[in-house]
């Protein structure tokens, strides 16, 4: 079960990111972006009910999604998740545009002139294994009035396999 970051006892400014974060990821699965893969710290929310709340959306991305593609995509997710999560005046903009990795930020104004501030990366270095990935229902708060959705998340498990996956791909190969 996940809890509202008021039920944990986070200030209003952290809630109202902690929804539009997750109001963010659901459209980002209800518009198809099944090539993300979520991890970090709002993963581990989904996946474990973690009580971390975090300052950003991570995820992973295979290399070979446009730029012009993922800029659409977020642009609009983006705005539409702080309009649904009761967000003002939202504004986004791409911060960071590197070969690898892109980031967006978000501002918006919540309820009592609270000003909400996030962002979303992006990288693009291509997705884990398999076996380091799980999707599984990702229930939001009753409060945040989020229906459930599925998103791949990486499990916790510290180079997401990455390294084992390098030294794979290094190691020549033998004959029988």
């Amino acid at each position: 079960m996940i809890f509202a970051a008021s039920d944990l006892g986070f200030s209003p400014e952290a809630e109202f990111r902690d929804r539009t974060q997750m109001q963010f990821i659901a459209l980002l699965v209800r518009q198809g972006a099944s090539r993300l893969i979520l991890k970090g710290g709002t993963a581990m929310r989904a996946l474990y009910g973690s009580t971390r709340l975090t300052k950003d959306v991570d995820f992973d991305c295979e290399d070979n999604v446009s730029q012009q593609s993922m800029h659409t995509h977020m642009n609009k997710a983006l705005l539409q998740a702080a309009r649904l999560a009761g967000l003002t005046g939202a504004e986004v903009a791409q911060t960071k545009r590197g070969e690898r990795s892109t980031r967006w930020r978000i501002i918006g104004t919540a309820a009592g002139d609270v000003k909400i501030v996030w962002e979303a990366e992006v990288s693009r270095r291509g997705v884990p294994p398999p076996e380091f990935v799980e999707t599984k229902p990702f229930e939001t708060p009753i409060g945040y009035r989020i229906p459930p959705f599925q998103c791949p998340s990486l499990r916790r498990s510290g180079d997401g396999g990455r390294q084992g996956q390098r030294a794979t791909q290094r190691q020549p190969q033998r004959s029988a």
